[in-house]
């Protein structure tokens, strides 16, 4: 994909913002942090991926969380045999983000912080992918890590429902 300069400058911010997030999830430290910063860089390399016509519209969630949301839904709508509401999915799917960026007072708290920090990494890695058509070997490493992780964590929690 071909971008402006303006659209460059974006890119270099986010990955800036991704590789600090990996750098802070590798040290095993600020999970809020890293949440925070892969949203962003997610949000930027959504907005880069979007089509040119579509890049005016203000739009707070990224283009590929959208596209989940829709393949989401129609899982579900099979799952359930009902309709799923798109804003609350979208809002499940945010709500880590939000909780961290916003904590408005009250007992937000989140359930699993190094859980959605891997989400919000594995997010924004799939964003720079679809935009590079690609990833550098550090971060496709990180990537692969990433995901062995998540499927231990799903395999634990296999264990304990058997």
């Amino acid at each position: 994909m071909n971008l402006t300069e303006l659209e460059s400058y974006k890119n270099c911010i986010a990955l800036g913002h991704l590789r600090i997030a990996m750098r802070l999830y590798k040290e095993e430290c600020e999970n809020h942090s890293v949440i925070l910063l892969a949203a962003a860089a997610e949000e930027i390399f959504g907005q880069l991926l979007k089509p040119s016509s579509e890049r005016s519209k203000r739009n707070s969630s990224s283009y590929l969380i959208q596209n989940r949301v829709e393949a989401v839904k129609e899982l579900a709508d099979v799952i359930e045999g009902k309709s799923v509401d798109k804003k609350e999915l979208l809002r499940q799917m945010l709500s880590s983000k939000n909780t961290v960026k916003h904590f408005s007072g009250g007992d937000e708290r989140l359930s699993s912080p190094k859980s959605d920090a891997r989400e919000w990494l594995l997010r924004a890695i799939d964003c720079l992918d679809d935009l590079n058509s690609g990833l550098d070997p550090e971060i496709e490493e990180f990537q692969d890590s990433l995901r062995y992780e998540e499927g231990e964590e799903v395999s634990a929690l296999i264990e304990k429902i058997k």
